[in-house]
């Protein structure tokens, strides 16, 4: 049974449609996008539409049930993936739960997730990578009052989704794939927009940042100011980290405090992606690993002022050890390869249902998982995503041939709290500590380089009761 956190009268529900439209994103034509589109139709919860064709923003709190009444308006079948949220089977979006054109599916089920950023998007069987470049992305923000950092009302809360796309002359959106890289776009999206600048005034802001890009990794920093992390994709830290930039993969999030009371009226703070390298990227007008401005936030007059970050920030997070596995002397062993011009994991490509004897876990069992993106003719980094329970990173290890490249890189892991997607760099093996609960069932792990997933870089795993 899953522990319940319902009150009475606790039940929100929404209509979320996927739909076709036109946005005005640069001068001249409007572009063709899908997108989706919600209302709400009872219990307290937030919609906000980004006035793009990225989004909406959904607020929902903790031990809410949650009811989502999906209708396809596009031309394709498609599904609803909740990126990070711990949910039943039958509401996870797994491909074989697709929904035709002009057909509908209810996702139902509980928030039992710490409070942090979460979001939602396609997930059918090769074409996810092509659904949501074309623009079906949103955020789903989970409140907790009982955490101390809810509790502060006079800090504004921003969303950041993160995405590069290439547009023809027409102002349409491109879908091409660089090499065996996947989509990269040569203009950088923030929620939407091109050239994003967000007007902020010199106080404090929590920005919940999103990497909704399809294949680039972004390392995040601003000028001479620290990286202030108070949250990771399972949701808050206990405490706060500092760290001198953030390394954000596909599928990742991250939660930053952000204090601009240093700055004055009229100043901009740029938050940049600075350049990095590694073996099998670099290709494309803006590779991946280029340097660029992402955004700025233009400093007005307004508010100024100071918020102290309560201490701590949550509640604890228990710390891993991996003893409590019941298979900690022999970790399960899930390799990254490459074979016949696709990568691979567990040596094998997707098939809708298939589980192999090793991608099976009992219920409630802990277990160190390990992945190792170390063999193949082709290796370059991928983010591993988990659906079901998050985990905890316990180990990392490079091979010594990769080392320079992975020490630009992994001051900016985030590996304090809670994780559903693990950047692993080339020559990069990391073992994960993940209990499996409340839900038996088929679920999905995968690269989150959208088209790689979509190329059969993707398993299920089986859990058991």
């Amino acid at each position: 049974m899953v522990k319940t956190l319902l009150r009475q009268d606790n039940t929100v529900e929404i209509e979320l449609r996927a739909v076709q439209r036109q946005v005005k994103l640069l001068s001249g034509q409007p572009t063709s996008v899908w997108t989706y589109e919600a209302r709400r139709i009872r219990g307290d919860v937030s919609i906000k539409h980004l006035d793009s064709f990225v989004g909406p923003v959904i607020r929902v709190r903790r031990g809410q049930r949650f009811i989502a009444r999906f209708i396809n308006q596009i031309s394709e079948t498609t599904t609803v993936h909740w990126h990070g949220l711990n949910v039943p089977e039958h509401a996870d979006g797994h491909p074989k739960d697709s929904v035709p054109p002009g057909g509908q599916r209810v996702y139902e089920f509980e928030i039992i997730n710490r409070a942090g950023t979460y979001w939602f998007h396609p997930h059918p069987d090769m074409r996810t990578g092509r659904h949501v470049w074309n623009g079906l992305a949103g955020m789903l923000i989970v409140r907790d009052d009982e955490e101390p950092i809810e509790q502060l009302d006079d800090v504004e809360d921003m969303p950041i989704i993160l995405q590069d796309r290439t547009f023809n002359a027409s102002n349409q959106i491109v879908y091409s794939i660089v090499g065996m890289e996947g989509a990269l776009g040569n203009r950088i999206l923030v929620n939407g927009r091109p050239n994003y600048a967000a007007k902020v005034t010199p106080s404090c802001y929590r920005l919940r940042i999103l990497n909704g890009s399809n294949t680039r990794i972004y390392k995040l920093a601003f000028d001479n100011m620290p990286m202030v992390a108070i949250g990771t994709d399972g949701g808050l830290l206990h405490q706060a980290v500092e760290k001198p930039y953030i390394a954000l993969a596909p599928g990742e999030r991250v939660d930053l405090w952000v204090d601009f009371s240093r700055f004055h009226p009229g100043q901009s703070v740029p938050l940049r992606s600075l350049p990095f390298s590694a073996t099998g990227i670099g290709q494309g007008p803006l590779p991946n690993g280029a340097g660029f401005e992402v955004m700025r936030f233009d400093i007005r007059p307004g508010h100024r002022g100071y918020t102290r970050l309560p201490r701590p920030l949550a509640s604890k997070i228990p710390t891993p050890d991996q003893k409590e596995a019941v298979n900690y002397t022999n970790p399960r062993a899930l390799p990254i390869s490459f074979d016949r011009g696709r990568f691979l994991l567990n040596g094998a490509a997707f098939r809708l249902t298939e589980v192999a004897s090793n991608e099976r876990v009992r219920l409630k069992d802990t277990e160190v998982w390990t992945f190792a993106n170390t063999t193949g003719t082709m290796i370059m980094p991928h983010p591993i995503h988990l659906h079901g329970p998050s985990f905890r990173v316990i180990e990392r290890t490079i091979q010594n041939v990769h080392r320079a490249n992975w020490e630009a890189m992994r001051e900016g892991y985030t590996d304090e709290g809670w994780k559903d997607t693990i950047l692993l760099m080339p020559g990069e093996s990391a073992k994960i500590l993940i209990n499996f609960g409340p839900y038996d069932g088929l679920f999905l792990y995968h690269c989150h380089m959208l088209e790689h997933e979509d190329q059969g870089m993707m398993r299920n795993y089986l859990v058991y009761r």
